[in-house]
């Protein structure tokens, strides 16, 4: 006798439909698929009658109904009219139950001032929900359809206007891509620009996660020694000569803090210049310094188009809100864009229009203010 022609309690024991599994629909249907795919179900064994397993199982037909017809649509039963639901004869192979994954415990929160952890600020909080519940109120038009893949043109005539007065960036809304942070624009380069078995500076020490880009794309990476003045330009020119591009974190160099010096930046664009390569301007922390203000960026010192400029939201408003830049020379704006379309189409505009308005009502240089206290 087949097992699922006993009595009530065989039935219970074999298919136990725990409420921990969702719905009970469900519960019924993978218990009955992973009986069918151990072999515990035979091919061709005919399951009981809705209503009557129903009745077993202490559940509604209307759950087992649900159930089978899942099981059908996937290939595991087949129903024959007049006759009944059947196991079927040539079960799907390939899927199965996925083997449980050890996942360890959660990581403690950060402290304060651990890398990658901005200053929250209850008023910025307080503003950007206004700003975010008004534009879900009333959405932009934008919203509903597909966009630019360079990001919404408001949120990049204000990141423009802010990098003209904060930076010096030379750039208007047409040279900007609006990225998920300076990880996404430094990828977006590095397919764009280079190939595998170029050679590209990197800073010794340097920031892992852009050592680990590099090498991702198959390019060679190079380490450049980093003292007291920043990147040591004569030592790269030593070590690789026809490198094809440098990464650099010129306003506060990661990990060592120092700021690469005027003498070192001209020096750099200046290689840059005769070695046709391409200089990537890692913005990194530039909004924040103990004291004066920062120098000027290299980007609006390049005045032969090879500095791509870098930089993100992420530490002066929070890594959550996923917003970065790319500046780029005009020669890097198609291969650009084309991968940009290609990847992931275009930002998130919800969150764009917010943050253009928090840029352009000047919420955000009041919050810089605060957060830099």
């Amino acid at each position: 006798m087949h097992p699922f022609e006993t009595n009530s309690a065989d039935w219970s024991a074999l298919i136990p439909v725990s409420p921990g599994e969702g719905p009970r629909s469900t519960a019924l249907y993978r218990a009955l698929r992973r009986l069918i795919e151990a072999g515990t179900l035979a091919r061709g064994a005919k399951l009981p009658p809705t209503r009557d397993l129903a009745c077993r199982l202490g559940i509604a037909r209307g759950a087992v109904v649900a159930a089978f017809e899942m099981l059908g649509a996937e290939g595991f039963v087949e129903a024959r009219v007049g006759a009944g639901t059947f196991v079927a004869a040539d079960v799907p192979r390939g899927g199965g139950t996925p083997s449980a994954i050890a996942v360890g415990a959660p990581p403690d929160p950060p402290l304060p001032g651990t890398l990658g952890v901005a200053m929250p600020d209850a008023t910025t909080q307080r503003v950007f929900r206004a700003l975010l519940t008004r534009r879900l109120a009333r959405p932009s038009p934008a919203f509903f359809h597909y966009g630019d893949p360079r990001g919404g043109r408001g949120l990049r005539e204000e990141i423009a206007a802010y990098l003209k007065v904060a930076r010096g960036v030379v750039c208007d809304a047409e040279r900007i891509v609006v990225t998920s942070g300076t990880q996404q624009g430094l990828d977006l380069f590095l397919r764009a620009a280079l190939r595998p078995g170029d050679r590209m500076w990197i800073e010794d020490p340097c920031y892992p996660r852009a050592l680990d880009a590099v090498r991702g794309v198959g390019v060679e990476a190079v380490g450049v020694p980093v003292d007291r003045e920043g990147l040591d330009v004569a030592a790269g020119a030593a070590l690789a000569p026809t490198a094809r591009a440098v990464h650099v974190t010129p306003s506060h160099q990661f990990p060592l803090v120092v700021t690469l010096t005027m003498r070192r930046r001209l020096a750099l664009l200046d290689w840059a210049r005769r070695a046709d390569a391409f200089v990537v301007e890692d913005d990194y922390d530039s909004e924040f310094r103990w004291a004066g203000a920062p120098l000027a960026s290299l980007q609006g010192m390049d005045a032969s188009g090879r500095v791509v400029h870098l930089g993100t939201f992420s530490k002066s408003l929070g890594p959550g809100f996923r917003v970065g830049w790319m500046v780029l020379p005009d020669r890097l704006l198609e291969p650009v864009i084309g991968l940009r379309e290609r990847g992931d189409r275009f930002p998130a505009v919800l969150a764009e229009d917010a943050i253009a308005a928090l840029l352009r009502e000047g919420h955000f240089a009041r919050h810089l203010k605060r957060v830099r206290r």
